[in-house]
């Protein structure tokens, strides 16, 4: 599809390589197998300023300025067509797959700190939020991804509490939602001082 000729992959883990990928495993896709392979990421509204942080890294990764699409709903998607692309992520461990078979990706975890540091930044800002309770809070129908990630925190000093809510994320076919929070003043002194969001509302 000609885009094999422009990419300007990374070859060696960064911050924003990290970034990249937690956001894609939190609000992105995959879609490989026929000629409309692509890499998506998805933001709301309230994200823009860092769509617009992440638009700059990954556009400089395919070689070619890609512009968002705002959908009837008011969601940006940023869209990237190319099988290598797709591959590209791949090998990193990312899944083409449904939103409750997430997993985390593999190499991440034997990935430099300041990797997995962005990684962790990209996904909380993209699937995190603040508790009223000021905990720092996760949540997937990806159970496994979850998991993961608590395990990964923990190897950090951020113990977690993982549960299963009773609401359900009707926008993933009515999956049960499941959640784990940073609940330690340790854990959560840590975060905010070695990891933070991207957004920063979320940090306030």
């Amino acid at each position: 599809n000609g885009r094999e000729y422009s990419l300007n992959l990374p070859n060696k883990w960064s911050k924003e390589l990290g970034q990249a990928i937690g956001w894609l495993v939190g609000d992105g896709w995959l879609r490989k197998g026929d000629k409309n392979c692509r890499v998506g990421f998805t933001f709301s509204q309230e994200d823009s300023a860092v769509m617009n942080h992440l638009k700059t890294i990954i556009n400089n990764y395919y070689g070619k300025d890609i512009n968002e699409i705002k959908r009837e709903n008011g969601v940006y998607h940023l869209s990237y067509h190319s099988k290598y692309f797709v591959e590209f992520f791949e090998k990193l461990g990312v899944k083409a797959c449904k939103a409750e078979g997430k997993v985390f990706p593999e190499l991440i975890l034997t990935a430099p700190k300041v990797a997995v540091i962005g990684f962790l930044q990209g996904l909380f800002t993209a699937d995190g939020t603040v508790t009223e309770e000021g905990y720092v809070s996760l949540a997937s129908v990806s159970e496994k991804l979850i998991e993961d990630t608590q395990q990964l925190l923990l190897s950090l000093g951020m113990p977690s509490y993982k549960f299963v809510t009773e609401e359900r994320d009707g926008a993933y076919g009515n999956n049960p939602l499941f959640r784990l929070s940073i609940i330690t003043e340790r854990g959560l002194e840590i975060f905010s001082q070695e990891i933070k969001f991207l957004a920063e509302k979320k940090n306030q």
